[in-house]
């Protein structure tokens, strides 16, 4: 559980994946997905992973999610950013945001990695 920094609420680990993808799909995001492994991994709670269709693209999406978090007082512990935007990170702790170029994605298959991982209706 994460606690928001402007109204010291807590948030749950699922309501940050969900608003993550909403903010995605705002900005047109690929096929986003949540995936809940916190039944077989202790790196986090739940993945979620989206896609872009070009490095701007990729770009916008990790900005505005990040942004758009913010404002809800959700701050990121870490951020891995590719210099190309091929693929971006962004740590919220039991929350791990993965936005990919859609070509990256397709190589690096995390879904098919994560495959015992239960997939969350988005």
């Amino acid at each position: 559980m994460l606690t928001n920094i402007k109204e010291g609420m807590a948030i749950e680990p699922l309501d940050i994946a969900k608003k993550a993808v909403s903010i995605s799909l705002d900005k047109k995001s690929m096929e986003p997905k949540i995936l809940d492994i916190s039944e077989i991994s202790s790196i986090a709670d739940f993945f979620v992973i989206c896609g872009g269709n070009s490095d701007r693209h990729v770009k916008a999406l990790l900005n505005e999610i990040e942004l758009k978090l913010k404002e809800y007082g959700i701050r990121s512990y870490r951020r891995e950013i590719d210099p190309l935007y091929q693929w971006c990170i962004l740590d919220y702790g039991s929350v791990i945001i993965h936005i990919f170029y859609y070509k990256t994605r397709d190589y690096y298959k995390l879904e098919s990695l994560w495959g015992d991982a239960k997939e969350v209706t988005v």
